[in-house]
């Protein structure tokens, strides 16, 4: 019995120019979506670690411990912006981490405040937490006399400033610094003028302190401009020169969440009323 093959036949050559035009066309369509997807992420992927330079440089506001703040990054160990962003990972020349013997307070370099990994890119060792998605430096602009004192900058997939694909993280003076001000009292919580008043920070290199004296009127003090982070407070109470832990609060944590905090200074003793 003879078996009739059905008739099969290919594509035309019409048919496989319309194929191929379909595929084309979709391929216009979806690989742009594709690529803006991948930059997407990459742009993303930037501002996650530049927020993370942030961090490691002024802390973690969200960091609650008893009510108290306990992050604030190398500004809170040094007492100063870093003169670069490797200064966050190489301790280099910067003083230990240590108490200073006056004030008691510890400070110094506690890092690495960044992660350490390297990754080597068109023959140049870099670290992978001060690169972008697109492999270039992290730029950072410090400006004391500025707000923000410190800019965080991406040149984006092109690798060149400006062309409004760049990405800025910024830090802003009240992130980094504070002022303090204050009643000063006697063991009842009555006003009295205190011979003088000393917060001791550290300035990047040691210990140092602000004086100020209070107010005549109202007995109030006032301290500007000290980077923010765990402080001290010591007071002239008795007028007599001394500076020893003569008031209830000594050792305090200045919140930078706001430009202006105020403590209240009580001699110590037991109060008598007459």
């Amino acid at each position: 019995m003879e078996i009739k093959k059905k008739n099969q036949k290919g594509l035309t050559l019409i048919e496989m120019i319309i194929v191929i035009a379909i595929i084309a066309l979709l391929a216009g369509l979806f690989t742009p979506l594709i690529f803006r997807n991948i930059d997407q992420k990459r742009f993303d992927t930037t501002r996650e670690k530049m927020k993370m330079i942030k961090q490691a440089i002024v802390g973690d506001p969200t960091h609650i411990l008893y009510r108290q703040r306990t992050s604030f990054g190398y500004i809170g160990d040094m007492g100063i912006l870093p003169n670069a962003l490797t200064d966050l990972i190489v301790q280099g020349t910067q003083p230990n981490y240590q108490q200073d013997g006056t004030s008691g307070l510890w400070w110094g370099w506690k890092g690495p405040y960044l992660e350490t990994t390297q990754t080597t890119i068109s023959g140049n060792t870099k670290y992978v937490a001060l690169i972008d998605a697109w492999g270039n430096d992290i730029q950072y602009t410090k400006n004391l006399s500025g707000n923000p004192v410190v800019t965080l900058q991406s040149y984006g997939p092109d690798g060149a400033s400006g062309g409004g694909d760049d990405v800025f993280v910024y830090i802003f003076f009240q992130e980094a610094f504070s002022y303090l001000q204050g009643n000063s009292q006697d063991e009842c919580g009555m006003g009295i003028l205190f011979g003088a008043i000393r917060l001791y920070y550290p300035n990047g290199t040691t210990v140092t302190y602000a004086t100020a004296t209070n107010s005549t009127g109202n007995f109030t003090y006032s301290l500007t401009t000290f980077p923010a982070g765990v402080r001290k407070l010591i007071a002239d109470a008795n007028n007599n020169g001394s500076f020893a832990d003569s008031v209830d609060l000594n050792q305090f944590c200045v919140i930078n969440n706001g430009p202006v905090n105020g403590i209240n200074l009580r001699r110590k003793g037991t109060c008598a009323w007459p």
